[in-house]
């Protein structure tokens, strides 16, 4: 199964960052869903069995913090503003989302799953082909888009599935 890691992002704040998709070209991109937006901490891949997900959940549970603040602000690109893959919303955690995931990598390993690096962002849309959106980037790079609290339990273990209306994702 397709599966993944994750933090689910409240409405208002994926409503707020989605207020910049429509300034976006729509031919150009695949906009994130706003009911479906998320922090993902750990892309799993395509290939996650049944058996591991006892392991993987019991990983997950066992990575311990005090609840903390994250907020969403700015807009970026993956990989770099010359080849845009991911147009995305900044996520500010003061580096606890980024010690979550570096713990998360080294209870993954033994598990049979390589270290990935981790950038923290709420993904706003895909793009499918070359396009500028210097001029986008300098309007919005300062948007805050609001703050939410993580706290023990947020972190979940999600499936993927996709289907013609679109990704499904489940927790598990």
């Amino acid at each position: 199964m397709r599966a993944f890691i994750a933090i689910e992002v409240p409405q208002d704040i994926a409503a707020n960052a989605a207020k910049v998709q429509p300034e976006l070209p729509q031919d150009a991109v695949k906009l994130a869903q706003e009911g479906k937006m998320h922090l993902t901490l750990r892309f799993l891949g395509n290939d996650v069995k049944d058996e591991q997900v006892p392991a993987i959940k019991e990983a997950i549970s066992s990575i311990k913090f005090e609840p903390f603040a994250v907020e969403c602000k700015g807009i970026g690109v993956f990989p770099n503003p010359h080849y845009i893959r991911v147009v995305w919303a900044g996520i500010d955690s003061g580096g606890r989302l980024e010690a979550i995931s570096k713990e998360l990598n080294e209870k993954l390993v033994p598990l049979g799953f390589e270290t990935e690096p981790f950038t923290s962002h709420l993904t706003i849309a895909r793009v499918r082909r070359r396009i500028d959106l210097s001029d986008f980037i300098s309007k919005h790079k300062d948007d805050v888009f609001g703050e939410f609290a993580v706290k023990q339990g947020d972190v979940r273990l999600k499936r993927s599935q996709f289907t013609s209306g679109g990704a499904v994702y489940t927790n598990l």
